[in-house]
């Protein structure tokens, strides 16, 4: 059984940690990430929370949306950051500009995946810098290689057998 989580709801008189928000575009492989990385780099000074993509909206501004629904119900003060996490992939620049706008006016920090989240992971593992250039274009491109992978997809279930976007990431060992 898992341990129980802790309110992340803070008494106005006293603020002695401060609070990381992370709003991502995925509904799970990001979650699991930054989760993952919550537990591995504990601070009792800094509480991370993940804003869940329980509808699945995965467009950047309905990401966006939830990022500032949070900071509205929540004591967010100086120390305090709020990241949007999104994927350049099928957005656009126009749809990506728009976003980068909001987040410059609400003081959030965005963090923007090219073209997805997986070349995210696959940086943790892979020196692309190293790749060849028609490497590197397969990459950036990511195009569909069947009718549920797309190219990274394919090359990060090279690396770790049996990737799926539902991985488990606390349990991976390097």
């Amino acid at each position: 059984m898992g341990r129980k989580k802790k309110s992340f709801e803070r008494p106005i008189e006293k603020r002695d940690s401060s609070l990381v928000i992370i709003a991502t575009e995925g509904r799970v492989t990001e979650k699991n990430y930054f989760e993952a990385l919550k537990e591995s780099f504990y601070n009792s000074k800094v509480h991370v929370e993940i804003i869940p993509n329980e509808q699945n909206e995965s467009d950047p501004t309905k990401t966006f949306d939830r990022l500032k629904d949070f900071e509205k119900k929540y004591q967010i003060g100086n120390g305090d950051s709020l990241f949007l996490v999104i994927d350049i992939d099928k957005w656009g620049d126009k749809k990506i500009s728009k976003v980068a706008t909001l987040c410059k006016q609400s003081n959030f920090t965005l963090c923007v995946s090219n073209p997805c989240f997986e070349l995210w992971l696959l940086l943790h593992e892979k020196d692309v810098t190293k790749c060849s250039k028609t490497e590197k274009e397969k990459l950036l491109k990511n195009k569909r290689i069947s009718v549920k992978k797309l190219y990274l997809d394919s090359i990060l279930s090279e690396i770790w057998a049996g990737y799926r976007k539902k991985i488990d990431f606390s349990s991976r060992q390097k």
